[in-house]
């Protein structure tokens, strides 16, 4: 977004053949979220609507062709998607704006399902298509031919029963032909009363499913029991990362929002039932600056030090051998830079 604040984020990719980012929004209200297996997860918050939970709404990209479609389900906001594209850690809660910029209110963070809802997961493929010969079907019926045999029958016998239906062949043969379905439908009910409380049951039954999916979470959702009380102390401010191989979840919560400290926790996930392993993490919570780098066995974040005000590096690995960490003093040759 600008640095000004004149409008709202948009979200832009970029490849090493692109002079410059190309934008693959241009709403002005949206935050990237994740990738999910090639394919880009973006959060949007209607403008104007604060503190409205189904205001909500995440979309996903692909970015080859620009095609978007919608994700459905209970509004989430920013899920992280893990690399294999089957669970996602997402926040679910109240957005506040302020500044034009949403603000979390209330809310907690869920390990969710996301196979089940990706929309462009193949189980989730719209199919849609059949709709197409449908239509296109009843604009080949009428022929031209078919109108003159039917002019021969009518001085007999169909003349005072067709008196109505005797100018309709005079016009083009398709309104004829689509006509007598509406009117049929339309005179045995009685001029439409039937016809009438069909759309309005249709409509009625859809909004009570809007409004109750919010509230109502799927089954194989879960919230993260990170021994804090949801409505006393809400998860506000957040990052979290999966590794490389899913197999290893990180979460670092802000102390208060917008604080540079917060509790980073790292916790394995039980590859056969895909639960975050709470109760035995790999990193037990400890005072964390924002911002942490998770590799396939390997945590690194800047720790608090009593020598130096802008921390310390520390490095928690883990393997067959078990786990173990370093930290590094800090240093003094301004050309060293760790790697990792």
């Amino acid at each position: 977004m600008p640095a000004d604040a004149s409008q709202g984020p948009d979200v832009y990719v970029w490849s090493p053949s692109d002079a410059v980012a190309r934008p693959i929004t241009t709403d002005h209200g949206s935050y990237f979220a994740s990738w999910s297996t090639g394919k880009i997860v973006i959060s949007r918050l209607a403008a104007g609507s604060a503190g409205d939970g189904t205001s909500l709404s995440t979309i996903v990209i692909d970015p080859s062709t620009s095609e978007e479609r919608p994700v459905a389900g209970p509004a989430l906001w920013l899920p992280v998607v893990n690399p294999a594209g089957t669970s996602a850690i997402a926040w679910q809660g109240g957005l506040d704006l302020a500044s034009g910029r949403p603000v979390p209110s209330s809310g907690a963070l869920y390990i969710i399902d996301w196979a089940g809802i990706d929309p462009f997961a193949p189980a989730n493929e719209p199919v849609a298509t059949s709709v197409v010969p449908e239509t296109s079907a009843p604009t080949d019926v009428p022929p031209a031919t078919d109108v003159p045999p039917a002019t021969d029958v009518p001085p007999a016998t169909d003349a005072p029963r067709t008196a109505e239906p005797t100018g309709p062949p005079t016009a083009p043969p398709a309104s004829p032909s689509i006509s007598p379905v509406v009117a049929a439908t339309e005179t045995p009910a009685g001029e439409s009363p039937a016809v009438t409380p069909e759309p309005e049951s249709t409509d009625a039954s859809a909004k009570p499913e809007v409004t109750a999916a919010p509230t109502v979470l799927p089954a194989g959702w879960l919230e993260l029991d990170l021994g804090t009380d949801a409505a006393t102390a809400p998860v506000l401010d957040w990052q979290a990362r999966w590794s490389l191989d899913g197999q290893v979840l990180g979460l670092w919560l802000a102390d208060t929002p917008g604080s540079t400290w917060g509790s980073l926790a790292v916790m394995a996930v039980d590859p056969g039932t895909g639960q975050v392993q709470i109760a035995e993490p790999l990193l037990s919570a400890t005072l964390a600056r924002r911002g942490f780098s998770l590799g396939l066995s390997r945590v690194v974040w800047v720790a608090p030090s009593d020598d130096n005000p802008d921390g310390e590096l520390r490095i928690r690995t883990w393997g067959d051998d078990g786990v173990g960490g370093v930290w590094l003093e800090p240093l003094t040759l301004e050309e060293v830079v760790p790697a990792f």
